[in-house]
C-alpha cells in the first residue's frame, strides 16, 4: 500500500489479530490507505462485492486488477466458496475478476503433489475447475514458527 499507493481492504476474523492489524497499519503509516475489517472471510468477500455495486469498482484504474490475498494457510482453499455466485458474469469480465493469492500448507516434499492436493481442496470449495492457476512453492516455513531451523534448512545454510 505504501509503495504503490494503493487502497487496501484488510480482514481478520480473530479480534486479537485484527487489533494488531490496526496497530501495524498505524506503525507503518498506511492507516489512511488500509481499511480494516473484523469479519468472516465469506461475509467480507460478499460485502466487498456489494460495496462495488456488483460492478468493477470505480476506484480501480483501467488495466489494474483487484487482488485478494488469502493468507490463512491451514484453511484458505476451503474459503474459495466465498467467490462463487457473488460476481455477476454479465457485468464482470474475466479480466476484471479479482486475482486470488492463496497460501496453503501441505506436508508433502513433492511440489506437484502439493499443487494437486491444494487445487483439489480449492476447486471442491469453489465448485468448479479454477482456470489460469500459477503455483509457486515454499518448502519450509519453520523459522516463522520457532527460533530454530529444521535440519533440512540448516543443511542448506
Amino acid at each position: 500500500a505504501k509503495i504503490h499507493r494503493c487502497l487496501v481492504e484488510a480482514n481478520d476474523l480473530n479480534p486479537r489479530s485484527h487489533h494488531y492489524l490496526v496497530d501495524n497499519c498505524k506503525l507503518n503509516k498506511v492507516d489512511k490507505l488500509v481499511t480494516t475489517h473484523n469479519k468472516c472471510a465469506r461475509v467480507f468477500v460478499s460485502d466487498m462485492v456489494a460495496h462495488c455495486g456488483s460492478a468493477l469498482p470505480i476506484d480501480t484504474p483501467k488495466g489494474q486488477r483487484l487482488h485478494c490475498v488469502m493468507n490463512l494457510p491451514a484453511s484458505a482453499p476451503e474459503f474459495m466458496d466465498a467467490f462463487t455466485r457473488v460476481f455477476d458474469p454479465s457485468i464482470w469480465k474475466p479480466e476484471d475478476l479479482p486475482l486470488v493469492h492463496l497460501y496453503a500448507f501441505h506436508k508433502s516434499d513433492d511440489a506437484e503433489v502439493c499443487k494437486q492436493h491444494i487445487m483439489q481442496r480449492a476447486e471442491l470449495a469453489f465448485g468448479a475447475p479454477i482456470p489460469g492457476v500459477f503455483v509457486s512453492t515454499c518448502m519450509c516455513v519453520c523459522a516463522c514458527a520457532t527460533d530454530s531451523v529444521c535440519e533440512r534448512c540448516a543443511s542448506s545454510i
